[in-house]
């Protein structure tokens, strides 16, 4: 169709013909087919043949206006204003004139606003408005210098671009010489190349074996490491495996069978008095505390709070069933919230447990128990302090009962503390100090607990 469209251009209208019939209209898309109606519209155009002309622009305008091809549009309006300039039909012509100009001013395709301001004074001209003639004559004049301005500029650019073509051209030309000449010297020099392509060889292969005695020797060192990883990893499994079992130990040490029937001893001997009250005071109380004790058991951390609580509890009815025998406080003035502080269970009770069945129990008078609680440098410290008979005295007495019992107690304890500190490494222990009085007597036993925390509701030791 181009080739066409330039023989019509040159009036050669049997070429352009020829190259037309080629072209397969119902093989074709619709895009392609309203542009090669229009440029048929043109040919006939140049022919003078009208007829066909006008038929072929109004079938292309159709297809245009469907799409909305503006570009096309304004192109075909123009085409058919010329037609029908041609045909005498003036009133028709200055219809398409306008509509086309109209959109190729807000296209500003001055290309086509110069030829709707061409065929505007040439209709008005023929209609005898001179004044509408000479306006849009001078439009046209100006437009046209402007799009020839811009045809020179074009020109001119293609022939700076032709100019740089050439120059780099001849600078190919003298890479090329430059080329040669350096392929002449290599060729002069190809001794001293294979002296130094062996030489890199040579340094290439040593280079090679040092890299590869690296890799070897890193590979090692990673499997070592590895190995080390995994024999910590078994460790760290075995050591929470003990753990687990010992959590388990510790919370049947807790639920000891003795305190289990001495308190349902208790309860029976408080309804046997018909002591309702205290009766149900003291079963609720227990009951609470079993609960508690199995609840805590399950997780490996719990809150502050609840250790505590399951603590008071215990107190509570060691004390009732004792018949307040013993005085006993806790004191948690100096901490920060216990319900963020968290601990692993069961771990203070046992020691409070021992302070009463080896050091107060045995006491005739009254006995006084403190539970000291307080933080320092992010370890939350545990004091202990009964003023009973001692340990020295406790032994003396061989109370196997108790004695059998609280020991194991103590001593799964310890074993959990000193599984976490050997986990985390974190100076976790228990110190246990024989209390006098000024006559150089037994006065008491002082166990103190020392535990990292974490204040934060995180977990300190995960």
């Amino acid at each position: 169709m181009e080739f066409a469209e330039l023989f019509s251009l040159l009036h050669q209208y049997d070429s352009a013909w020829h190259y037309y019939h080629l072209f397969d209209t119902s093989k074709v898309t619709n895009k392609d087919l309203r542009i090669y109606l229009v440029s048929v519209g043109e040919t006939y155009l140049l022919e003078k043949d009208y007829k066909k002309a006008l038929q072929n622009f109004l079938r292309g305008l159709g297809m245009h206006r469907r799409v909305n091809d503006r570009n096309e549009i304004k192109r075909v309006l123009l085409d058919i204003a010329k037609t029908y300039l041609a045909l005498n039909d003036n009133k028709t012509a200055l219809q398409y004139v306008r509509e086309g100009l109209g959109l190729s001013l807000e296209t500003k395709s001055r290309q086509f606003i110069r030829d709707g301001y061409q065929i505007l004074y040439s209709l008005y001209e023929r209609l005898h408005k001179t004044d509408s003639a000479y306006f849009y004559y001078q439009k046209y004049i100006a437009i046209k210098e402007s799009v020839v301005s811009d045809q020179t500029k074009g020109r001119f650019a293609a022939y700076k671009y032709e100019q740089q073509i050439n120059l780099i051209n001849n600078e190919k030309l003298i890479s090329e010489q430059q080329l040669k000449i350096q392929q002449q010297m290599l060729a002069q020099s190809s001794f001293q190349k294979r002296i130094l392509i062996i030489g890199l060889a040579c340094l290439m292969m040593i280079s090679a074996i040092i890299f590869r005695t690296i890799i070897l020797k890193r590979k090692n060192e990673k499997n070592l490491r590895e190995l080390a990883e995994n024999e910590l990893q078994i460790q760290k499994l075995e050591s929470e495996k003990k753990l687990s079992e010992l959590e388990m130990h510790a919370l049947r040490a807790q639920m000891n069978p003795h305190f289990i029937s001495n308190s349902l001893s208790a309860i029976n001997l408080f309804i046997l008095e018909n002591n309702r009250l205290q009766a149900s005071e003291y079963l609720a109380k227990f009951a609470r505390l079993i609960r508690l004790i199995l609840q805590n058991s399950e997780e490996a951390f719990i809150p502050l709070e609840r250790e505590l609580e399951a603590l008071q509890l215990y107190l509570e009815l060691e004390s009732l069933r004792f018949e307040n025998k013993f005085i006993y406080e806790i004191n948690t003035n100096d901490l920060p919230d216990t319900t963020v502080i968290t601990v692993p269970p069961l771990i203070i009770q046992p020691y409070v447990e021992n302070a009463i069945w080896h050091g107060l129990m045995h006491k005739k008078e009254s006995g006084h128990l403190n539970i000291e609680l307080y933080t320092k440098d992010r370890f939350l410290f545990c004091k202990i302090t009964d003023d009973g008979i001692g340990r020295k005295k406790a032994a003396e007495l061989k109370s196997k009962s108790a004695l059998s019992y609280k020991s194991m107690g103590m001593s799964i304890t310890a074993d959990r503390i000193a599984i976490l500190q050997q986990q985390d490494q974190l100076g976790t222990y228990i110190v246990i100090n024989d209390l006098g009085l000024a006559d150089g007597s037994a006065g008491g036993t002082e166990v103190i607990i020392k535990i990292p925390f974490n204040n934060d509701q995180s977990d300190t030791y995960r």
